[in-house]
């Protein structure tokens, strides 16, 4: 045999041995699973097909027509079998969506896209600030996770009136970007959010006896409310007197007394 009937039999080899490593994967898919994998297997699997049915076809033109048909029949069956295992692991993925976004338990098996904490926004202005940073750091500015799959993360962690603003606009790469500039204009409102962060304090219940649990109560969503109006540069540190004043209107005559 010639040097070059040689090297494309080793040619043929190699893809063989790439296509064994591809069935260990699927093999194991169940015990050891990789979702995240599965575009890229395809692709190589694709690529190596390709390149041994144009080696095979150089061997042929050398007269290796036993060994060719052999190969190929062999290799075929391998090629069929992965691609159908590969190509319905993706389907499944694209079916069951995007994990849930306030799972906290660990996942059983690994997803395509990664489980991510997002805090749920209702339309709640003094919640906007906080989700607006966290689902851009996390999903937003991502440039790994494409704009469709953005969407779907965006849809799991928003509710109510949030949810109502955007539900008409369908699923796609524009519609992602369509739906989150519509929050962004809706919510992006910075007076009023510092407006409902006052309010928030103003209309505090007041205490009609002693009661600790909402006495607490009351300090906490204050100094929670007034954590949040700095973070927006108001200027909080000057307002004691009349936070104080206001908080002691909302007590009870003998907590007031005392």
């Amino acid at each position: 045999m010639d040097e070059k009937g040689k090297k494309l039999i080793s040619i043929c080899a190699n893809i063989k041995s790439a296509f064994i490593r591809m069935e260990r994967f699927v093999d194991n898919y169940a015990v050891d699973p990789g979702p995240e994998q599965l575009d890229v297997r395809l692709k190589i699997i694709n690529e190596n097909w390709e390149k041994y049915n144009n080696v095979q076809d150089e061997l042929e033109e050398l007269g290796h027509d036993g060994y060719n048909q052999q190969q190929r029949d062999e290799l075929e069956e391998r090629y069929c079998y992965l691609t159908g295992f590969v190509q319905t692991k993706m389907k499944g993925l694209e079916v069951a969506g995007p994990p849930e976004l306030n799972v906290t338990t660990e996942p059983s098996v690994k997803s395509k896209f990664p489980q991510l904490l997002i805090p749920k926004f209702s339309g709640n202005l003094q919640d906007w600030f906080t989700f607006k940073e966290t689902f851009l750091s996390l999903v937003g500015d991502n440039t790994t996770i494409p704009n469709i799959q953005k969407f779907h993360y965006l849809l799991s962690a928003i509710n109510g009136d949030a949810k109502s603003v955007i539900q008409h606009i369908p699923i796609s790469e524009q519609g992602f970007r369509v739906s989150w500039e519509i929050l962004v204009e809706r919510y992006e409102n910075e007076r009023r959010i510092i407006i409902t962060h006052i309010d928030n304090i103003m209309k505090l219940p007041s205490l009609t006896s002693e009661n600790a649990s909402q006495l607490r109560q009351i300090v906490d969503t204050t100094k929670c409310n007034l954590e949040a109006l700095k973070t927006m540069k108001q200027t909080t540190d000057s307002w004691d007197m009349i936070i104080i004043y206001t908080l002691i209107q909302k007590l009870d005559n003998k907590t007031k007394k005392e």
